[in-house]
């Protein structure tokens, strides 16, 4: 098992060196001289045309140098830098060529013992965030009787790791702290920088690796040739606000007062054995940040060791996610932006599939999406493009089909919302996205584990369905791989006619749309006050009719706005109505034009 590491970063904007994240509760400062814990034997660096990075932490002023060699002693670049009054240093290496090769890069500074990193390799290097089915490992949940509560075809998929040598993988351990105080380092790694193997990838939850990031990023190698790096971080249960800093969520009226944040807290705190934890602001003993030397110690979460030559053994973390806003912005993703990347994949937005969350997830998902691209290309100095490739997973179904729709229909908000309200990407508000839709990956078998089939299980077992296609949209937008279709058809117009509502779809294709089942369609009179179903009655080339008399009276259409509105049959992908090339249209609503 992976030791998990716990380590001191500082204040932003600090300009003395070594100020303890904790400050009040634990003295020791950083190293003197130590790598950030984005690195690690085994890695990814990010390949030419681009710098890479490498970063850590010296007394404040020291030089220092980096030099990068392949394992069989051939130098290939050197670089240096000095750190600054914070005590952090980031040296940009020279653009070096991607390569199955493994390199050893020494890092030296005078009067300090030497640092190595060692079997590093240079490739592309991808992000992989959001909540619990991006978490969702890919040995899943342990399994009870009659259900399947892992990744489809897990056993198999585990063992194929080991055919993936150039894929690394590392974990971000999950770590709540303040929302006021951003991090310059990780607090811990659940999961160093790993060689891909059935152990590195085949743990169960909680654990690593996640299901979604390892195919999307085994098919990308696959697709590539070339080495490939990804960072998993991410936290069940979370909302897309603490994923984002408050400036952003501003702009969408959605930051939460202090006053409301310490009610929410203390609501949190209330669920917890009164003998052990105290109120938020009452810092001490056994509450989250104290001091502790075993997970018995902690009033919520485990004991995460720090330097093992200390003593106490470590620091108390929570035991889940508050959702306070930016939180996690701050402790889990911050840090990694000194890391040149490729682009970000993201698949979350259950956890928003409520009020106030839903309706303003249009403005405060692209908000965090424009948030963490001018923090990457920040924290790199301009390495990083301003607009890197940012793909996402459209929510998929969950719960029983038969039971009534929601009002409000809180889950399609969120689908809708995660495109910005347009229903496609990229567009105008998130240019340089893609999306994976993954509104016909619900059937499950068994259920959560308890649940009995046809109720469908909020963590889908279809992960490589996922990430396979994650990376066709990743070939096309992040690589301009126009011949790899991704999208799916996209709404272009809805026109009613003398015989019924037509449907045009655009980003069709080669062989035009294929019709699986005839339900999914619902119009309107009353400009959505009101729904009623319809069927497919034709379709032709880029073209479906809907069976509605007297059309010339329809005001809108809807296509999948429910919950689960696919067919979800036992052992198999579900089955919407239409698709083309193998994908299924994206949700839409929309006005209906006059007869033409």
């Amino acid at each position: 098992m992976a030791i998990r590491i716990l380590v001191l970063s500082v204040l932003v904007g600090a300009v003395v060196a070594a100020v303890p994240r904790w400050t009040g509760r634990r003295a020791d400062p950083p190293a003197p001289f130590r790598l950030c814990h984005t690195h690690g034997d085994h890695q990814v660096l990010h390949a030419a045309p681009k710098a890479s990075i490498v970063s850590g932490w010296a007394p404040v002023g020291a030089h220092v140098s980096v030099s990068v060699a392949t394992d069989s002693g051939l130098f290939v670049a050197s670089s240096s830098g000095v750190a600054g009054p914070n005590g952090k240093w980031a040296v940009h290496l020279p653009p070096t060529p991607a390569s199955k090769t493994a390199h050893t890069l020494t890092i030296t500074t005078p009067g300090q013992p030497g640092l190595t990193l060692s079997d590093v390799l240079f490739g592309v290097v991808w992000v992989c965030g959001g909540q619990s089915n991006m978490e969702y490992t890919v040995g899943g949940f342990p399994a009870s009787p009659g259900a399947q509560d892992n990744v489809t075809n897990a056993t198999n998929e585990i063992a194929a790791a080991a055919n993936f040598p150039l894929v690394r993988v590392m974990t971000v351990g999950q770590l709540y702290e303040s929302p006021d105080v951003p991090f310059l380092d990780l607090g811990w790694v659940e999961q160093p920088w790993a060689v891909a193997s059935p152990e590195a990838v085949g743990g169960g939850w909680p654990g690593h690796f996640s299901a979604v990031c390892w195919f999307t990023g085994r098919d990308l190698h696959t697709a590539l040739g070339v080495p490939v790096g990804l960072i998993s971080a991410n936290w069940g249960g979370t909302t897309v606000e603490t994923w984002t800093p408050t400036a952003a969520l501003a702009t969408c009226g959605a930051v939460r007062s202090a006053a409301v944040r310490r009610a929410d807290n203390a609501a949190h705190f209330a669920t917890l054995p009164p003998t052990k934890c105290k109120p938020p602001g009452q810092i001490g003993k056994n509450t989250v940040g104290s001091l502790c030397n075993t997970s018995a110690d902690c009033c919520m979460g485990p004991c995460n060791p720090a330097d093992i030559l200390q003593s106490p053994a470590g620091t108390c973390d929570s035991g889940g996610p508050s959702n306070t806003p930016s939180a996690l912005y701050n402790s889990m993703l911050l840090p990694l932006t000194t890391t040149v990347v490729s682009g970000v994949i993201w698949y979350q937005g259950e956890s928003d599939c409520r009020e106030p969350f839903a309706s303003k997830y249009a403005c405060t998902f692209p908000a965090m999406v424009a948030a963490w691209r001018a923090a990457w290309h920040a924290g790199t100095d301009g390495v990083t493009d301003p607009e890197f490739p940012f793909g996402f997973v459209q929510l998929s179904v969950w719960g029983n089909p038969a039971n009534p729709p929601v009002v409000g229909e809180p889950i399609a908000v969120v689908r809708w919302g995660q495109t910005a309200n347009y229903g496609y990407v990229p567009n105008p508000v998130l240019p340089n996205v893609f999306m994976a839709t993954a509104i016909d990956l619900g059937a499950y078998e068994g259920g959560c584990g308890h649940d009995a089939f046809p109720s469908l299980c909020i963590h889908p077992g279809w992960k490589a369905e996922v990430g396979r296609r994650l990376v066709r949209g990743m070939l096309n937008v992040g690589y301009g791989d126009n011949t790899s279709y991704y999208s799916g058809p996209v709404l272009k117009a809805a026109l009613a006619t003398e015989s019924g509502v037509a449907v045009i779809f655009r980003a069709v294709a080669e062989g035009g749309l294929e019709i699986y089942e005839k339900e999914g369609f619902e119009v309107s009179v009353d400009h959505g006050a009101s729904w009623t179903a319809v069927m497919v009655t034709a379709v032709t080339g880029d073209t479906v009719t809907l069976a509605v008399p007297n059309a010339s009276r329809i005001t809108s259409v809807r296509y999948l706005w429910s919950g689960v509105p696919c067919t979800h049959p036992h052992f198999s992908v579900g089955k919407c109505s239409v698709y083309s090339g193998g994908l299924p249209a994206t949700p839409f609503i929309a006005n209906v034009t006059d007869i033409v």
